[in-house]
């Protein structure tokens, strides 16, 4: 991460803070922490790893953002206070507000030190659990300022949605080894599947999408690092007539069979997500193919009234 980059983004929530205002609740100041994450813990899509992946280029675990109205303060673990004061250190002509932001080191007393004469309502991700020494100081550091407390993960979601110009590539590999592993791996692996009468599970199936995933050369996409690479979730796969549309379904250990295939899966490349879902109709009854052709009819005529 360029430190131009981190204080336009930095510039980037204030704009909407303080001048938008949408999302962040009529709060006078933002306190974004994250604690230790044990190492069979999984975050999931906790919005403060994302707003300091965003932020800093790292999830920063053990950190502490405290935004005033004038000021931007952190206070990190002491292993990423170098390279946190490199990364704040230059600021960018482009920035809109230019801020002194002041890098410390955590130590007990810190966080109490840095939220002297906080100016409540205070902004903070109230439905996020973390813990570590950090997150107690910082919960007892309100209580005893009996600091009002608002929810801003609405707001910090609209500063993230809008995409600048270094995201967008990432955004488009991403969509690119979904689409690939579509092309080059599921539909031909089903195909081979069902044209051999071979057996296997909706669940082992979801198994080897992953993998594919997880290994970019084997569809087509070499150049990229596998290490940058990994799935959004468990990929779906459903099929014999009984379906879960929910995004919290999971694929059954039940085998796959021809007709209608419903496939969902999305890959993630350096912290940017994509998402597709397939509907595959194989073998299809006539019946099948009359509600598929009135519905690329459907979607044809609302692209239409859309242009």
């Amino acid at each position: 991460m360029a430190s131009e980059t981190f204080h336009e983004r930095l510039s980037t929530v204030y704009d909407r803070w303080l001048e938008k205002g949408a999302g962040f609740a009529g709060c006078n100041s933002l306190a974004i922490i994250t604690g230790k994450i044990d190492q069979d813990e999984d975050i999931g899509y906790l919005k403060s790893y994302a707003l300091f992946t965003w932020l800093f280029g790292s999830e920063l675990q053990g950190t502490l953002l405290f935004l005033t109205k004038k000021s931007a303060k952190i206070v990190c673990k002491e292993e990423d206070e170098q390279n946190v004061s490199k990364l704040v250190r230059k600021r960018a002509e482009s920035a809109t507000h230019k801020l002194d932001v002041v890098v410390t080191a955590y130590q007990a007393g810190t966080i109490k030190e840095a939220l002297a004469g906080i100016d409540a309502p205070v902004g903070v991700l109230t439905k996020e659990k973390h813990h570590g020494d950090n997150i107690d100081e910082l919960s007892e550091t309100l209580k005893a300022a009996e600091a009002d407390q608002e929810n801003i993960s609405e707001g910090l979601s609209l500063v993230m949605n809008v995409k600048d110009e270094n995201e967008l590539p990432l955004i488009k590999t991403a969509a690119d080894l979904t689409c690939n592993v579509f092309k080059h791996f599921l539909l031909p692996e089903v195909e081979d599947i069902l044209d051999r009468d071979k057996k296997i599970s909706h669940s082992r199936l979801s198994e080897r999408v992953e993998n594919c995933i997880l290994e970019p050369r084997r569809v087509k996409m070499g150049s990229l690092e596998a290490r940058l690479c990994d799935p959004c979730y468990p990929p779906i796969i459903q099929s014999g007539g009984k379906y879960d549309l929910r995004p919290s379904a999971q694929s059954d250990d039940k085998p796959l069979t021809a007709g209608c295939l419903i496939c969902s899966l999305g890959a993630r490349y350096r912290n940017y997500c994509s998402n597709a879902i397939r509907t595959y109709l194989i073998d299809a009854s006539a019946e099948q193919e009359r509600i598929y052709e009135a519905l690329v009819e459907s979607q044809a005529a609302a692209i239409g009234a859309l242009k």
